[in-house]
């Protein structure tokens, strides 16, 4: 805070816009590293979520210079939103990738039946069901919203969090379940190929059959 502020606010209200200050440190730093998280698996989904630590900082500034303490810890509160925003913004990023790999995984192996090497299969594509249609109620919306309080992400964090927990361990089951799956598939081919073979070697042997009598 700057030092005309700090003269014009009392002891209790400084010590409580250094707590928000702090809050909103611990929250920034934890959608960073949210964030960090799922820049490793592509950098340009991440912008939506960078764009509110933007939004978060404007909102820390215009506090530091406010006039008014309740302006100021109104800008404070509104940076606290944006940062679990961003939070939020960032596991949503991460479930839609999950999803992604999921969707892949299943059109890959339509052909087989997957539960044959993976027994509780149909309970973990449960799991991806719940999910995206969590993902699908979810209502879209615009900084300002967030300024005005109308769009709250806190137990929508809670939740999406308890999601990716849930679903991170069925992606790394579906990617050993393809080693297995592709041998079957494999199998598959071959005893087309051999079926095929069978029955062109059926039909010469007719063709010969017919030729010869």
């Amino acid at each position: 805070m700057t030092a005309t502020l700090r003269a014009s606010l009392g002891d209790g209200q400084e010590l409580e816009d250094e707590e928000l200050l702090f809050s909103i440190q611990k929250l920034f730093q934890e959608a960073e590293d949210d964030i960090k998280g799922v820049e490793q698996s592509s950098l340009d989904l991440c912008t939506p979520a960078v764009n509110e630590l933007r939004y978060a900082g404007h909102h820390v500034l215009k506090g530091l210079v406010a006039s008014a303490p309740e302006e100021c810890e109104e800008q404070y509160r509104r940076a606290s939103r944006h940062c679990l925003r961003a939070r939020y913004d960032a596991v949503e990023i991460r479930l839609w990738s999950l999803l992604d790999e999921f969707r892949a995984f299943q059109k890959d192996y339509q052909a087989v039946s997957i539960p044959q090497v993976w027994p509780d299969y149909v309970d973990c594509a449960e799991k991806f069901d719940v999910t995206m249609a969590l993902l699908n109620s979810v209502k879209k919306t615009e900084p300002s919203d967030i300024d005005d309080q109308g769009d709250n992400r806190v137990d929508l964090l809670e939740r999406t969090r308890e999601a990716s927990r849930q679903l991170e361990p069925i992606v790394s089951k579906a990617k050993i379940a393809r080693i297995e799956l592709n041998k079957i598939l494999d199998d598959q081919k071959r005893q087309i190929r051999m079926g095929i073979w069978a029955i062109v070697v059926t039909f010469i042997g007719i063709i010969v059959t017919i030729i010869v009598t």
